[in-house]
């Protein structure tokens, strides 16, 4: 009996869509589906090739909109991520009136034997 050609649904290629976005590998979404991994690139090409960039700008669009709405939080992270702002902090340690804390030491002597002779 020959095997029955396989049929993508919509259900398929959304959840074909969001495993590349989650980087799960092909063997693993062929076995999912219940498909081979050539069957999968086969019909599934174009999810494939776009599902990680479509979900990840749906993800960015939703940020977007908490932003817009005045959400700080994602103002923050779209500034921090997109807009190139970051915290810093600078230390600084010094000792007395600026100087080293390291103090400088004065070796007089060496005790370090000398290295033996063959």
């Amino acid at each position: 009996m020959a095997k029955k050609a396989h049929k993508p649904t919509e259900q398929n290629k959304r959840q074909v869509k969001i495993m590349v976005a989650a980087g799960i590998e092909q063997p693993l979404m062929a076995k999912i589906l219940g498909i081979s991994a050539s069957t999968l690139k086969k019909y599934y090409k174009a999810e494939l090739a776009i599902g990680k960039a479509e979900v990840v700008t749906a993800v960015a669009a939703a940020l977007y909109k908490k932003a817009m709405s005045g959400n700080v939080t994602a103002q923050i992270f779209m500034l921090k991520t997109r807009g190139g702002w970051r915290e810093t902090e600078r230390l600084e340690h010094t000792g007395a009136d600026g100087k080293s804390l390291i103090p400088e030491l004065v070796i007089s002597r060496l005790d370090v034997p000398e290295p033996a002779k063959d």
